[in-house]
């Protein structure tokens, strides 16, 4: 055989290696951490949502966790998601951190989906795509599925003491959650100061439009008001309580949600009261850990509050004005 040929035989084994390891190692570990950045970036898209999702599972016992929390979560997402596309560390490090997060992460899911029967958007993928606790599982498995094979197709890098790789992915990460969508503050809207002699403005006096009675105004007379989750069992409950008491002054919900949830909302409930949803920014402004919260208003002035656990008919009949 010429030098040639054996010459050409060798680029084509060559060749045929490469496109094996494109197909084997590349392209699975590339499907793999561009659905983990996919992943944080739609839950970054909708962070209020998921954070409430949060709160409303008791994962966390206040907003503040929730919102350290959710952005931790999505910055290990980021993290591992970008280990997919370099090979220093891929076998060593970011694999079997990807296959403990899937394995935790599928545990909860299989606990909500199946012992908890829960079938709302478990938010993996925010509300971008919605997904059942099920679903997701399933997502899961492929994915672990998919990590099972790069494990056996890849082999841990000599070089990978010597990379700072992961140093400058884990900073990078950190830069896009935590400086790009920083934390807000819990000190509320409270109100200016107000001259002496003179009532505070009323925190409520923004809220006027709401369905299906249109302008409203929480400055004048006696109010009740009910900051709700539209997925939130205690706050369904707790606005059946009022739906089915007469004699109450007007009711208003304010609620945090998607407007298609109200429906189910006021067949759960029984209920029918003028309804306003807002942004969940704004939402968190007014409550406590999490909803419900019931406000008993005097011209626009909180006269009574109530968190979930605290409320009762008894109670609200006693701290309205006669």
């Amino acid at each position: 055989m010429s030098d040639t040929a054996t010459t050409q035989i060798e680029e084509e084994r060559i060749e045929t290696g490469r496109w094996r390891f494109m197909v084997r190692v590349l392209l699975p570990a590339w499907l793999i951490g561009g659905f983990f950045v996919f992943s944080a970036a739609a839950k970054l898209a909708s962070l209020g949502a998921f954070e409430r999702y949060l709160i409303e599972q008791n994962l966390v016992p206040s907003l503040t966790v929730a919102a350290w929390m959710a952005r931790l979560v999505i910055m290990i997402e980021i993290f591992v998601g970008l280990g997919f596309f370099q090979r220093a560390w891929l076998r060593s490090f970011f694999l079997p951190v990807c296959m403990i997060m899937l394995f935790g992460f599928s545990i909860y899911l299989a606990y909500a989906g199946y012992y908890k029967g829960q079938l709302s958007n478990c938010h993996c993928l925010g509300e971008l795509l919605p997904m059942s606790p099920k679903a997701s599982l399933a997502k899961n498995i492929l994915l672990l599925i998919g990590a099972a094979w790069l494990w056996r197709e890849t082999r841990v890098s000599q070089t990978a003491t010597k990379s700072l790789v992961p140093v400058i992915m884990a900073l990078s990460a950190l830069l896009i959650v935590f400086a790009g969508f920083p934390i807000r503050s819990e000190t509320g809207l409270l109100p200016p100061a107000a001259d002496k002699g003179t009532a505070p403005p009323s925190r409520f006096s923004r809220f006027t439009d709401f369905e299906p009675v249109g302008s409203v105004d929480l400055t004048r007379g006696t109010r009740i008001v009910v900051f709700v989750s539209l997925t939130c069992d205690h706050c369904q409950k707790l606005t059946g309580e009022l739906a089915a008491t007469p004699g109450l002054p007007d009711v208003y919900l304010i609620a945090l949600g998607e407007p298609h949830e109200w429906d189910e909302f006021a067949l759960v409930s029984q209920s029918d009261f003028p309804r306003l949803l807002i942004e969940p920014e704004l939402f968190f402004d007014y409550i406590g850990a999490k909803p419900p919260r019931v406000f008993l208003l005097q011209d626009g002035q909180p006269i009574g509050r109530w968190d979930e656990g605290e409320f009762s008919i008894e109670a609200l009949r006693q701290a309205i004005p006669k």
